[in-house]
């Protein structure tokens, strides 16, 4: 169990279940770099692996991360 002031931090692929037995702030972030980013693609292309997402969008989540990071990081060549 995790009480105020702890807090947690799950390693990358780690499944884990959180259950708040009171009100609680939760900060998330999922975090991709060069080294990790062809496993964050691999991922991605796989729509029954993703959460937290509408269903409807998961198919098209990878090509919408492709596409945002050309716009973005245009350095950066995701292999398609």
């Amino acid at each position: 169990m995790i009480v105020e002031p702890d807090s947690h931090h799950w390693r990358a692929g780690w499944w884990h279940l959180a259950v708040n037995l009171e009100e609680t702030l939760a900060v998330t972030q999922n975090y991709v770099s060069p080294s990790n980013l062809e496993k964050v693609l691999k991922h991605l292309a796989t729509p029954h692996l993703i959460s937290g997402s509408p269903t409807e969008a998961r198919a098209s989540l990878r090509a919408d991360f492709v596409d945002a990071l050309r716009q973005s990081v245009p350095e950066v060549r995701p292999a398609v």
